[in-house]
């Protein structure tokens, strides 16, 4: 029972930091081009926001457990460290062109 609950938190946390970090590195990539910067940030936002809300609160209907929600929470971040490490090699090898 306790391994299925780890589990869940391990995938919940992974799929929640994926959306959530994976996708403002997505958005502020694609923002340089976009002609509404702004409003494409906060549309980001929101929806990566309440992505993972949905997503944290399924671990809690689902399980029912804080332990399991503390140990999603603990995945999630550690799921930001690792797009991060992920994403430093993936940029210094391809600079930002300046664009006369």
């Amino acid at each position: 029972m306790l391994f299925e609950l780890f589990v869940i938190a391990i995938v919940s946390g992974s799929v929640a930091g994926g959306i959530f970090y994976g996708g403002l590195w997505w958005t502020v990539k694609r923002m340089v081009t976009h002609r509404m910067p702004p409003m494409w940030m906060f549309a980001s936002f929101v929806l990566r926001s309440a992505s993972v809300l949905l997503i944290f609160y399924a671990v809690i209907a689902v399980t029912d457990s804080l332990l399991c929600l503390a140990a999603t929470l603990l995945v999630f971040f550690i799921t930001r460290t690792l797009t991060i490490l992920h994403i430093r090699p993936m940029e210094r090898r391809q600079p930002y062109a300046v664009k006369s």
